[in-house]
């Protein structure tokens, strides 16, 4: 808690203090503040993230049906739908070309295939 008060604080005096040399150095310069420099700041050696995405779904420890299916739909197989969602497996079946396929998949994070037919 205090750190982020910290942290705060130093940030503030920070823009402040260069706010002050900016119109300093505009006013003996005449030159805009904005074409002078622009600024970064860190705290720490992290780098900085701009975007920040949702976790997959995928990062859980077992299979969801959802994935299998998709899984099965990005391995070419339309109409991919689930047949049977057992505590060690997830069948999937579909057609690939025109013929029936069926996918098994095993029950684990990732959703490993375990047979195809």
């Amino acid at each position: 808690m205090f750190a982020k008060i910290i942290k705060t604080a130093a940030l503030s005096a920070m823009l402040a203090l260069g706010g002050i040399g900016a119109v300093a150095t505009t006013a003996a310069t005449s030159q805009p503040a904005a074409a002078q420099a622009s600024f970064e700041f860190r705290f720490g050696n992290a780098p900085i993230v701009r975007h920040r995405h949702a976790p997959p779904r995928y990062a859980r420890n077992y299979c969801d049906p959802r994935q299998a299916v998709h899984k099965a739909s990005r391995m070419g197989v339309h109409r991919a739908h689930v047949v049977r969602n057992a505590p060690r497996r997830v069948a999937v079946k579909g057609f690939s070309r025109g013929h029936p396929v069926r996918l098994v998949f095993a029950n684990q994070r990732g959703c490993p295939i375990i047979a195809s037919r």
